[in-house]
Parts: C-alpha cells; structure tokens; sequence
C-alpha cells in the first residue's frame, strides 16, 4: 500500500500548477482527457458575486454556502480531488484544478456509482463518477479553533452516501460548537477492484497535465483507491478547515460499518498519522479470519460482463454500464451465499499486531457495538429460513462447516440462555463479525493508547424482537430521527440521543467522552474491561461480552490463527 500512497503527494500537500478555470471548466478538462461516456454530472455553477458572509476561501478557490435551519453554515459538495473519470478512473486520487470565481456549493454533491438501493434517499440517486467532494458544516467562519469531526459512511464499500439525511452533521455543530465534515469516496468496483493483475500505466501515456502528482514512468494500480480517497480528504482538511473555523489539530475520525472499517485501517497507516488527533469507531474493525475469496476472480467476471480485455478497456466502458456491473457484482457474490461483495473490497493490513503497533502513536479512540448487530439482516432477507441464510452467509463463508457451527452455538448458550436455537446462530455471527474485532481492538489498544468502550443493549420500539441491531446507533448519536421513523415511531428517544451525542462530543473535543449526564465512564483496562452500555438508562459494565473472547481460541483451532 505504501507504493501507492506516494502517488498521491499532490493531494496530500502540493499545490497544483495550472491555468485559473472559469464557469464549468474544471470539470470539462477533465472531460476532454477521454473518449468515455459519463454519467451526467451535477450542476456546477461559478459565480462573479456573492454574500462575502457566506464565502469560504480553499486552496482551490473561493465556495458559497448556505444558512443551515439549524443555524450553522453549510458547504455541500466542496470537491477535493479532480474527478476520477477517464483516464484517472482507478487511478489514485488526483489534485483538483483551482478556479478563479465563486463556486456554489448550496446544493448537495452526487453519491458515487454505486447499484441501485432502497437505502439511497431520492436526493443521491443523481450518481457520476465525478462524486470526489464532502460537506463542511460549521457554525461560522470566524477563526475560532473549533475541534473537527470527519465523518466515513458505511454501505459495505460498495453503497451509501455523505449526503444521506441521517448523516447530518447540524446537530453535532450546532450543539458542539464544533466542525463536522462529511466524505464521500469511491464505492465498488471503482474504488476497490483490483486490476493491479492488468499491468501498469505509463505516464505519458495518461499526460502528466492530468496526472501531475504520479512521479513514476509507471504506475502500479491501487485496489484500494477508495480508502486513498478518503486519506485525500484529510489533506484538505489539513489544509483548508481552519478557514472554516475549525482546528486542524484537533481532528477526530469517525465512522461506522465499513466506514469504521475505513477507521481502523487509518489508525495504523503511517501516512494518516499527521492528519488526524483521535478515532470513533461504530461497529466495524477488520475481519480476524481470512474471509477466502477469489479477487482476480471477481476481476475475471468483471471485464467479461463488460466485453473487454485490458485495463484501457475498462476505462472506456460507459459509466452507465460500470454502474450496472455493480448489481451482477452483487447478485455473483450472493449466489455464494455472502451477503456482499465487501469481503473483496476490504482494506488490507489490518491485523491484531498492526492494532496494537498503531497504539504506540496515543491516539484516543472510543469503539463499540450493538448487542444484536446482525439480526438488522433478518429484515431484509426472505424465505422460510431467514436465520439459516444469515448463518450461512457469515459463518459458512469464514469456512466453518455445519458440526462447528453448531459446536460454537452450543458454547454461546449458557451465556444467553433466553435466546432461541435460531437466534444464536444470528448472534454468534455478531460475536464472529461484530463484537469479537471490537474484543481484540480493546485488548491490543489499550496497552498503549486510551480508550473508551461501549455496548448499546437498546431496542428500536418497532421491532422489539430482534434487539439492538447493526446502524440502529446512528440515529441516536447523530439525533435526526425522521429517516429512521419506520424503526423508531412516533416517540423517538431524544434523552437517550442527547446523551450519546453530548459523549460524542466531548470525546471529540477533549479526548474523553465524560459529561454532566453520564456516570463516570472510566478508561478500559484488561483487569476490570469497563463498559458503558446505553440502554433505557447508561450505566458502567465490567465485561458485559467476556464469552465473546472465549470464542477466539476455538476459532483459531478451527480456522488456524487469526490474524
């Protein structure tokens, strides 16, 4: 990975040269470097006047914003990379040129390609290659050293949006006094197919104007470009926040499911170090077993649904029709019985040794899970046999055959005596995929860096059944109710809200999530493993999910030694 990443020095930290573009030419440039069809790009639009009061200045250019209802300033689709398209599709992420007028950022940035879903809210449907933008929203520009949160949306690496509604960093400045900052990066096979196996681009052959930060007459494709997007976005804000009023040493990363996945693979890159001070991680770590599958493979199958045979190939195929190959990407890891591609698509590198050698750096981190994560599957699957689908799905993909399988749930079951045969199945693949990286993540950590630990054991009141499940924690900490309504009803549970997002703050700010309307939350230490669990009440645990870690050496008997 680290061959990569100095592809990219341009975005991390030189200015680009080049001609000041006016009206939409920054994005046609990049249009006139390639023959391939595009989706049709958002609306960009430069102004020769605006409200000074609204008008952020970047290294790039001069942005509009807008008046948020609650209060504070928003910049919706500020890009931070030229964007991907043509000859830089499945390139890393390149410098975007500077422009001379105001650009308007009222209006929020496209989703990147990604299959259609009934998670993307009518707003993201709009979804061009060129999506290499994020939201700043802060509640003024004055220089104010604000602490600074950067957010990475989950969806698997394969779906979701910086955009989405439940994702709206409002109520974090607003009641923070704080800088909330949303990315967006490359999803599917766009941002993590490996084509590495087709070779290497010659520069000249790209033109070194499109390309300016790749130094090296060849350049080696990264299968990780999403994630080099995401360390991208830090730069900028390295860079710009502090003209957003925001303190560029005082940042803290954040995210859940995949994006906490993103999370953990920056908390032990080397690069990311100088851009970030502290971490959230929501229900996501790394897989501790290998997950076998066939990358190339998922390539092969790629360039025939496409019809072509080379890495120039792929770059010429429409973006419509990219974007269709992302529905047979998931329909073909499906007919495998995974429930998505992300175990083709996950960043590397991460490891039990490489947790604990990233604590060596002292960063802070605050993690944790759902008690019930996986059971949110149990909505979407059908048939007759939903349990036994998911149990297929997550534990027969790790390798495990049916006689282990049971051998494991027997193990749980003492320690959930009120749950159905049927239902640990679910939870053992919570504890295999969910708690157990988060158990790792703790122990390996805080031997050198501190950290803070949490369960959420609270049940949507729509679906009391199936407990506290997978994404149900973000409503909650963010505290915008109104896309989860069909989870939460009429009565959504604002205390609880308050409490966890005011956490969530002060960790942002200071390091440590204590506040007035909390018991004291103590640091996490092997001896005694204290744990806030947000429930109807939050109270201090110790080791609420102790049987989780005993899981672990039978794992590694059945598998061979995690990782």
């Amino acid at each position: 990975m680290n061959g990569y990443l100095k592809n990219i020095g341009a975005v991390v930290g030189v200015t680009v040269a080049g001609a000041t573009v006016a009206g939409a030419g920054v994005w046609f440039y990049w249009l006139q470097t390639t023959n391939t069809k595009v989706l049709a790009l958002a609306p960009t639009v430069f102004l020769e006047t605006a409200d000074d009061s609204l008008v952020a200045t970047t290294d790039a250019g001069r942005v509009l914003g807008y008046r948020h209802k609650k209060g504070v300033l928003r910049y919706a689709r500020i890009p931070f990379a030229a964007p991907p398209v043509g000859v830089l599709r499945f390139q890393p992420p390149q410098p975007v040129l500077p422009w001379s007028k105001v650009l308007d950022v009222r209006q929020p940035g496209p989703s990147c390609s990604q299959r259609t879903s009934r998670y993307l809210e009518p707003s993201q449907l709009q979804q061009p290659e060129d999506c290499l933008s994020l939201t700043v929203t802060t509640p003024s520009l004055e220089a104010a050293n604000r602490p600074v949160i950067v957010w990475m949306h989950g969806g698997g690496l394969v779906a979701g949006s910086n955009g989405h509604s439940t994702y709206d960093g409002a109520n974090f400045a607003a009641r923070g006094d704080l800088v909330f900052v949303n990315v967006q990066y490359r999803l599917g096979s766009l941002g993590w197919l490996d084509v590495s196996s087709l070779g290497k681009d010659n520069v000249s052959s790209l033109g070194k104007d499109n390309v300016s930060s790749l130094e090296e007459d060849n350049v080696q494709q990264s299968s990780v470009n999403g994630q080099l997007d995401v360390l991208a976005s830090l730069a900028w804000v390295q860079r710009n926040i502090d003209q957003f009023g925001g303190d560029p040493n005082n940042v803290t990363l954040m995210g859940e499911s995949a994006g906490s996945f993103l999370v953990a693979s920056l908390l032990s890159m080397p690069e990311a170090q100088p851009l970030f001070d502290k971490a959230i991680l929501q229900s996501g770590v790394y897989n501790v077993w290998d997950i076998p599958v066939d990358r190339s493979g998922l390539l092969q199958r790629v360039l025939e649904q496409a019809n072509v045979d080379s890495l120039e190939g792929l770059r010429q195929v429409d973006a419509r029709v990219m974007q269709t190959l992302e529905t047979d990407i998931y329909q073909f890891v499906r007919s495998q019985n995974f429930p998505s591609p992300m175990p083709w698509y996950s960043p590397r590198d991460i490891t039990r040794e490489t947790l604990k050698h990233s604590a060596l750096n002292g960063k802070p981190i605050l993690h944790g899970t759902l008690s019930q994560e996986h059971h949110s599957l149990l909505l979407a699957y059908t048939g007759n046999d939903p349990h036994g689908q998911i149990a297929q799905g997550l534990l027969g993909n790790l390798g495990l055959e049916a006689a282990q399988i049971d051998r494991l749930v027997a193990q749980i079951k003492p320690s959930l005596p009120d749950r159905s045969d049927q239902d640990l199945l679910v939870d053992l693949a919570t504890a295999i995929h969910m708690h157990y990286p988060h158990a790792i993540l703790s122990e390996q950590y805080a031997t050198n860096a501190p950290v803070y630990s949490y369960l959420i054991d609270w049940a949507a009141p729509n679906f009391p059944e199936l407990g506290a499940i997978h994404g149900l924690d973000l409503p909650l900490v963010f505290g915008n109710f109104d896309a989860w309504s069909w989870a939460l009803g009429d009565n959504p549970p604002q205390e609880l809200s308050d409490t966890m997002q005011a956490a969530w703050i002060a960790f942002a700010k200071t390091g440590n999530p204590n506040h007035a309307t909390i018991p004291d939350w103590p640091l996490y230490e092997p001896e005694k493993r204290a744990t806030m669990q947000f429930g109807e009440t939050p109270e201090v645990v110790s080791d609420p999910l102790g049987w989780v870690r005993d899981l672990g050496p039978v794992m590694d008997d059945m598998l061979g030694k995690g990782r």
